[in-house]
């Protein structure tokens, strides 16, 4: 069984309008975002400008064809175990982390940054650069 974590990608658009599918256990089942195709066997579709959220497991075929741009759903990691993974078009994390802290004044440290690895702000120059 192929294992595919997907965290970020490339892509232009950052903001995301379409439904969120949510992860599952897809027991052998399809994850085809074409728009037509049916998520692991349910009456929900996943395509172009859709979220995809947590971790799918049991997925025979994880497909996103070249015409399709789907996204990370924000500050949730993406993970899905497939059997075949066909990826041609984009799946985008851009902007969809943890929010990075706020930069410190001179001299002095940054604030942390938020989400699971809270990077720490640090003296740099003059002025304090955020963690993230």
């Amino acid at each position: 069984m192929n294992i595919l974590a997907l965290l970020a990608a490339v892509s232009l658009a950052p903001f995301a309008h379409g439904a969120v599918i949510a992860g599952r256990d897809c027991n052998n089942g399809r994850l085809v975002c074409d728009g037509a195709t049916p998520v692991c066997g349910s009456a929900e579709l996943c395509g172009n400008g859709d979220e995809l959220q947590g971790t799918f497991t049991r997925v025979n075929l994880f497909s996103v064809p070249a015409t399709t741009t789907v996204f990370v759903y924000p500050a949730t990691p993406l993970v899905v175990y497939a059997t075949t993974v066909a990826i041609t078009g984009t799946i985008s994390g851009i902007g969809r982390g943890f929010f990075g802290g706020g930069g410190g004044g001179e001299n002095s440290s940054g604030l942390d940054g938020s989400g699971t690895g809270r990077g720490r702000g640090a003296v740099v120059g003059r002025g304090g650069a955020g963690g993230g």
